[in-house]
């Protein structure tokens, strides 16, 4: 059995690992390299070379338990990594993080001001009372946050943008997000309690070991710089047409992003209209710098994950990452990994540009909808956009599309 494999993201380094065993597996990939979002960054500064990430980071063992494992098999070590969260909003110029009573009140102001106070208690209520609210699918986040009495601080200093930086959108868009869907998110991730949240950690050496290891063990052919233009179907299989020509396989698994899979159909069901176009993606630009003006003035408020708030992040996600205690990198150089910066950076290293999943009510609806086109007519469809939009959905769409595979071939025989 010839399987093809189109992407080479996690969804489709997982669907190839898992079905190599399966067939004949070819990954088509239409970028130079293999990985997708998963993408590290070599940077040489004064003789010493550092391995930065600028896609995925960060994982836990509670909710990513197919992709640790895997990490394991593939030998792959990791280590613990620092999550906390923190804001600057250049408007009002309130700063803080969440490490600590130190980065909380590091604006020592802040102690008095009923804005900020009144965020700290609806923060607490809100995890206290999140998994009792009696919402229907309907329902957005800001109307949520309307209907229960919370206060502007609470949803524009604090929740607004810790969504925005979890799902990389503009502010504008994080109040029309369905609100079930990121209390069911937060409640997986152990988000809405102050104890007991998960260890989380990175790959040590920079995520992209797990890609160098997956590609030193399979089996199968990797097409790299081949990007497919067409992708036909019919009872004898599919037909791939990528730069390199004409090529016949028995099935297709495609695990690229849901609207570039519509786009290289062919003749896409009407089903597979109304599925794959139902999900937007909102393109972000992420830079690998060391300029440290993304980051909040007062660096006790220095945080792993820093939301900036002001006008230019109603139209794009400006979120600045710090690298260094992210990925435990020394502390004689920074570097900071920013998405859509608002104005020309120092320092720059590297520019890369990725699209991520928007899960507006349709796209919800649209999730719910995958049996009716996966596995139908020699395709299999995967990737993150299938639940919440992070690696361990990828590799569990990837792991759904094996078994599936796998018990379509049993039952044939």
């Amino acid at each position: 059995m010839k399987i093809a494999i189109v992407g080479s993201g996690i969804s489709g380094l997982a669907a190839a690992h898992q079905l190599q065993d399966s067939g004949e597996v070819v990954i088509f990939e239409a970028d130079s390299r293999i990985g997708g979002h998963t993408d590290t960054h070599s940077i040489l500064v004064g003789g010493n070379t550092y391995a930065v990430d600028s896609g995925f980071i960060i994982f836990n063992r509670d909710n990513y338990p197919h992709f640790s494992a895997w990490l394991d098999d593939l030998g792959v070590s990791s280590q613990p990594t620092n999550m906390s969260f923190g804001v600057r909003n250049a408007d009002t110029g309130l700063e803080y993080g969440t490490a600590g009573l130190k980065a909380l009140f590091c604006q020592r102001r802040r102690v008095l001001s009923p804005r900020f106070l009144g965020m700290l208690r609806d923060l607490r209520r809100f995890y206290r009372d999140a998994q009792s609210f009696e919402i229907d699918e309907a329902t957005t986040l800001g109307e949520l946050v309307r209907q229960q009495g919370y206060g502007q601080g609470f949803l524009q200093d604090h929740l607004a943008p810790m969504c925005a930086a979890l799902w990389s959108l503009p502010l504008r868009n994080v109040e029309d997000l369905p609100a079930l869907h990121i209390l069911a998110f937060m409640a997986h991730h152990k988000l809405l309690q102050l104890h007991g949240r998960p260890e989380w950690r990175v790959v040590q050496g920079g995520s992209s070991r797990y890609v160098d290891a997956f590609a030193g063990a399979f089996r199968g052919e990797i097409r790299s710089s081949d990007p497919v233009s067409a992708i036909g179907r019919g009872p004898g299989g599919a037909t791939i047409r990528s730069r390199s020509g004409e090529h016949h396989f028995d099935s297709v698994v495609i695990a690229c992003h849901s609207d570039q899979a519509l786009d290289l159909l062919v003749d896409p069901s009407t089903a597979e209209r109304e599925i794959l176009g139902a999900i937007p993606y909102q393109s972000n630009q992420a830079v690998v710098h060391s300029d440290s003006r993304v980051m909040p003035d007062n660096r006790a408020a220095w945080s792993s994950w820093n939301g900036l708030v002001n006008s230019a992040a109603e139209q794009s996600c400006q979120v600045s990452y710090w690298m260094n205690q992210l990925q435990g990198l020394p502390d004689d150089k920074d570097f900071f990994v920013t998405l859509n910066p608002p104005e020309q950076l120092d320092e720059v290293w590297s520019t890369r540009n990725y699209s991520h999943p928007m899960f507006t009510p349709q796209a919800r609806a649209a999730q719910r909808r995958r049996h009716e086109i996966n596995g139908v007519n020699n395709t299999y469809y995967c990737g993150a956009y299938w639940r919440w939009g992070f690696h361990e959905d990828g590799f569990t769409s990837a792991r759904d599309v094996a078994l599936l595979m796998q018990e379509q071939l049993a039952h044939a025989a």
